[in-house]
């Protein structure tokens, strides 16, 4: 069996869909609004160009995992559930295309995310996802407990999960947009720097990988290189 291997924010989605559920279980009392202003302004700092795209997933997300300390696991599955249902998740104009294109020429989906796995999990039914893998955050007694398990917005958290692919998987295409995302091309056989940032943009250029922008021909290239 052939497999494809996405990440989703950047790829799929346009920007960070998570920060938006992170905002609504905020309004609903859920998690903790103080931790999560301290991720923001993480966040503001890499949009500013200050910090890394690595720092600020990781660090951000040791706030994200204390906002949610307490709060019971499921509960955040249904709500995100509830969230998916009610919100417009903003993709770009290729994804659905894309995504059916590989479907539809026999290969299994699987999803590599930094996003919480609770919320991935919803990308299952969007997109026919076989397989999904996010981040975790440690979980005692059904409660969250403030540290996080596995943060797969790290490069070496993604390494882990497609070195890890059985071998009766053959680890075909993948596409990716940040320097994190790297473990996953240098894996397969069609790598594609979707959308990449700087950093990956300058390693897909020096490896001779495939590089499309939202406004390229990106299905039509894409089944190109499959056929």
């Amino acid at each position: 069996m052939k497999a494809a291997f996405f990440d989703i924010d950047g790829v799929l989605t346009k920007g960070f869909a998570i920060q938006k559920f992170w905002d609504y279980l905020a309004e609903q009392d859920i998690i903790n609004p103080e931790f999560l202003s301290l991720s923001k302004q993480i966040f503001d700092k890499f949009r500013k160009g200050q910090i890394s795209y690595r720092e600020m997933g990781k660090n951000s997300m040791k706030y994200i995992a204390l906002s949610f300390k307490g709060a019971t696991q499921k509960e955040i599955k249904s709500l995100s559930k509830k969230f998916f249902k009610s919100s417009n998740i903003d993709l770009f104009s290729y994804s659905a295309h894309l995504v059916k294109l590989l479907r539809d020429t026999g290969l299994k989906l699987i999803a590599i995310s930094g996003s919480n796995i609770e919320f991935v999990e919803n990308y299952k039914k969007l997109f026919g996802f076989g397989k999904v893998y996010g981040t975790e955050f440690e979980i005692t007694g059904g409660r969250y407990t403030g540290l996080i398990k596995f943060n797969l917005g790290l490069s070496e958290s993604k390494r882990k999960i497609i070195e890890g692919v059985p071998e009766n998987v053959a680890k075909f295409i993948g596409f990716g947009d940040t320097d994190q995302d790297i473990p996953i091309l240098e894996n397969v056989e069609i790598p594609i720097a979707i959308n990449p940032n700087k950093e990956l943009e300058i390693m897909a250029s020096e490896k001779g990988w495939t590089i499309l922008k939202e406004n390229d021909k990106v299905v039509e290239t894409v089944r190109g290189l499959i056929e």
